[in-house]
C-alpha cells in the first residue's frame, strides 16, 4: 500500500544545497543522529578505500546547517557519505541502529532509465531516486518504522534486502549501517560528477508489507542458515581433517578464527580474506576451510567463497 501526501518536488530547479536540505528532511526526523563520513580517495591505489577526513554524528537539524563545511571538503576531493538509518548513539556498529524508516538499493553503473526497468514490474514507485554519478540509489520511505533492535529482527531485514537486491541486480551490501552518497555534492570517485536527486516524491510512503515477497524469501533463507549453523558448530573431530590437528592449540586456533566471522566489523571483505589466509596457514585444505566458513559473514554464496579463497591462495603464493 502506498500513501501519498504532498507532491513531487521540481528537483531540476533546485540548487545543490536545496537538494541536500530536502533529502535530509525527507529521510530523517530533526532529532535523529545521522552518521556522516567524508573520505578522501587514494587515486594512486584503486584498492585503497581512502582516508576518512571527517566522521561525525550530528542531529539532522544540525546537519542541515553543515552544507558549507561538507561542500568545502567535497571541493577538496572528498566523497561525502551518510548512514541511511539513524543511530541511537554515536557509533558505526549495527547495535547502534534500532529502527529503519526506509528501504534502499544501490545500483552501480546504471542509468535512471535502466533502474526503472528493474523495479517497475514488481516494486512500488520509490519515494526518492538519486543519480549517484555512476549509478542510481533508490529509497522507499516506510509509513511505520521497522524495529531492528533485536538481532533476529535485524538479520531478517538484512536478509530481505539481500533477496530484493538479487532481483534488482544491485549492490549486495544490505547492512543496516549502510553508507551512501549524499545528494547535493560531487561524486569524486573518478572525475567529479554531480550526485543529485532525480525524483523526490514528498510524502510518498509505503507499508513494509508491500515487500512481503522478499521477507518470505528471507524467512526461508534464515531457516536454512540456522540448520547449517547447528551442523557447523558441532565439535570438529580431529580424525575428520586431512592433516594432524591432534594438538589442542591447533583446534582452538581454527575455532577461534572461524568465530571471528561472527563479529561486526566495518570491512567484512577484508576481515574474511584475513581469516582465510590464517586458516590456510594452519594447513587445512581449501575445500575444508570453505566448509567451515560457509554461511558466515559474506560466505553465503559459493562464488564469494571461491573468489576469496583464490585471492588468499594467490597472496600467499607471492610471499
Amino acid at each position: 500500500m502506498e500513501h501519498r501526501i504532498g507532491t513531487t518536488l521540481p528537483v531540476h530547479r533546485m540548487a545543490p544545497e536545496q537538494q541536500f536540505h530536502a533529502f535530509v528532511e525527507a529521510l530523517f526526523q530533526p532529532g535523529d543522529l545521522v552518521e556522516i563520513r567524508a573520505i578522501m580517495p587514494d587515486r594512486t591505489d584503486s584498492k585503497n578505500r581512502g582516508t576518512v577526513v571527517l566522521r561525525e554524528w550530528p542531529e539532522a537539524r544540525q546537519l542541515i546547517e553543515e552544507f558549507p563545511k561538507l561542500a568545502e571538503l567535497n571541493q577538496q576531493g572528498a566523497n561525502i557519505y551518510f548512514g541511511v538509518n539513524p543511530r541511537d548513539y554515536r557509533s558505526g556498529k549495527k547495535v547502534a541502529v534500532t529502527q529503519c524508516r526506509v528501504l534502499w538499493a544501490d545500483l552501480d553503473d546504471c542509468t535512471c532509465a535502466d533502474a526503472e526497468k528493474r523495479w517497475r514490474s514488481h516494486l512500488p514507485h520509490p519515494s526518492i531516486i538519486v543519480n549517484s554519478g555512476h549509478g542510481v540509489h533508490l529509497y522507499w520511505t516506510l509509513n511505520e518504522p521497522v524495529s531492528v533492535q533485536k538481532l533476529e529482527l535485524r538479520e531478517h531485514l538484512e536478509a530481505s534486502l539481500k533477496a530484493l537486491y538479487q532481483d534488482l541486480q544491485s549492490d549486495s551490501t544490505q547492512d543496516v549501517t549502510r553508507l551512501l552518497r549524499l545528494p547535493g555534492f560531487f561524486n569524486a570517485k573518478r572525475e567529479p560528477v554531480p550526485c543529485g536527486i532525480e525524483q523526490l516524491n514528498s510524502g510518498l510512503t509505503h507499508a513494509y508489507s508491500a515487500f512481503r515477497h522478499w521477507q518470505d524469501l528471507a524467512t526461508v533463507t534464515l531457516s536454512d542458515s540456522i540448520r547449517r549453523h547447528a551442523v557447523q558448530n558441532a565439535p570438529v573431530p580431529s580424525d575428520s581433517l586431512e592433516f594432524s590437528v591432534s594438538e589442542t592449540s591447533d583446534l582452538k586456533r581454527i575455532r577461534g578464527l572461524v568465530a571471528t566471522l561472527d563479529r561486526d566489523v566495518e570491512d567484512r571483505s577484508r576481515r574474511d580474506f584475513w581469516v582465510i589466509c590464517r586458516l590456510l596457514e594452519t594447513g587445512l585444505p581449501p575445500n575444508e576451510i570453505l566448509m567451515l566458513v560457509a554461511g558466515k559473514s559474506k560466505f553465503t554464496t559459493d562464488q564469494y567463497g571461491q573468489n576469496t579463497m583464490q585471492n588468499a591462495l594467490d597472496a600467499m603464493t607471492q610471499h
